[in-house]
């Protein structure tokens, strides 16, 4: 019988033997891809955090050792396995305490008139 087609054993093949609401197989697979990709957003804010404590532990022990300690643990760096960002942070400390810290460059003002830097601003605004 026709109007019977959508169903077999009692189970009808628009809602899969839900509460009789019909449930869109392409929607429901974005809705759950949509869940997937906030749980890894709260994944990566969450490891992204505690990353930033932990490095912010670190850099207070990498602050408290001594110049040669702390070259040390430069020189052995490849050895202890360090990920990125704390190799950096050990590197901006030493560059600290040998007084090599990088020049900041002054900001460039780009004028909104010409589109030109600085003193070569064709309209004189800036």
């Amino acid at each position: 019988m026709p109007h019977f087609k959508h169903v077999q054993n009692g189970i009808c093949f628009l809602c899969r033997g839900g509460d009789g609401q019909y449930i869109n197989p392409v929607i429901e697979r974005q809705e759950q891809e949509a869940r997937l990709r906030e749980k890894a957003l709260q994944y990566e804010v969450e490891f992204q955090h505690s990353r930033s404590m932990y490095l912010s532990e670190r850099e207070s022990h990498y602050r408290s050792l001594s110049e040669n300690d702390l070259f040390d643990l430069w020189t052995q760096r490849e050895s202890l396995d360090l990920e990125q960002d704390e190799i950096e942070l050990i590197r901006k400390i030493l560059r600290q305490i040998k007084g090599i810290s990088s020049i900041e460059k002054p900001a460039l003002h780009v004028c909104a008139d010409c589109g030109m830097v600085g003193s070569n601003c064709t309209c004189r605004k800036v």
